[in-house]
């Protein structure tokens, strides 16, 4: 190899050794050969919300899941990843709650009491990552707690160095549940077309439907969040639309009963009459 070439293959290792730097300083650490890394999915939302309310009495635990992605090979055996609680520094738990005036936003769930541990024997085996997969998917299992019935708890978790696998990207890497036993807006909730949430609203729509109208159902209709605020995927408005407006319509059976029977209006607590949207 003569100087120039010489010169021009260390010049072309240099740039190469300058790309792989940077890559690093954007959220991904250099590829670990012996390790794959995880990360949440990119498209799926980081945030969900869960009610008991809609689920039978019957029904003690159930289970929120998120979507896992490989990057590096996958391999021909099962391997396990591992999650962490985040506990913010203003939260508080059931037992500590403040009064109205000094109360913060969130109630931090309680591992044991309204989640299945994440360290304990029964989640660990459900924290496994198939053989020969590059996609898996999280479940994580909420329990159905008294105290769900009147507090709203937030769940926030992230994802922990394992023996088989390092992080992924940085911004990937945290998710959140909020959960309780009564009615709670969904994060997919879009008021253009479902209009002003309202648990007697809420409640109507999941006794009229026998759909449960949480984020898994929404997004099952189309629900999605775009430029930080949720919408209905263009492909799926019209459909999104005759849904409502048959909603409307048994609003209006509904109402027609009521009065028959001497009621007044469905209306939420407050007394602002429940009401749908129309097209066409």
């Amino acid at each position: 190899m003569n100087a120039r070439k010489f010169t021009y293959s260390l010049v072309a290792l240099l740039a190469l050794t300058g790309i792989l730097g940077s890559c690093s300083d954007e959220g991904l650490p250099l590829y670990n050969q012996k390790k794959g890394m995880l990360s949440f999915n990119a498209s799926e939302t980081a945030n969900k919300t869960f009610s008991f309310m809609s689920r039978g009495r019957a029904v003690m635990q159930d289970t929120v899941w998120f979507t896992l992605d490989l990057i590096g090979p996958s391999v021909d055996y099962d391997r396990y990843y591992e999650l962490e609680q985040i506990i913010p520094k203003d939260s508080v738990t059931q037992d500590n709650v403040p009064k109205p005036t000094d109360a913060p936003k969130t109630i931090t769930a309680e591992a044991g009491v309204h989640y299945l541990a994440f360290d304990s024997p029964e989640a660990k085996k459900l924290q496994r990552f198939p053989a020969n997969a590059i996609r898996t998917k999280v479940p994580i299992v909420l329990l159905r707690d008294t105290s769900l019935k009147t507090k709203e708890v937030t769940l926030n978790f992230k994802l922990k160095v394992s023996d088989d696998f390092d992080l992924g990207y940085k911004e990937y890497q945290t998710r959140t549940i909020k959960f309780s036993d009564k009615l709670m807006k969904p994060n997919l909730w879009v008021p253009h077309f479902f209009g002003t949430y309202g648990p007697e609203k809420h409640m109507f729509m999941i006794e009229a439907t026998k759909d449960p109208w949480d984020d898994d159902y929404l997004k099952k209709l189309g629900a999605i969040i775009q430029y930080g605020s949720p919408t209905i995927d263009i492909v799926r408005q019209a459909y999104v639309q005759n849904l409502v407006t048959r909603l409307a319509r048994m609003l209006e059976k509904e109402n027609e009963a009521r009065k028959a029977r001497g009621e007044d209006v469905l209306r939420e607590k407050d007394g602002t009459p429940v009401t749908f949207k129309t097209w066409g």
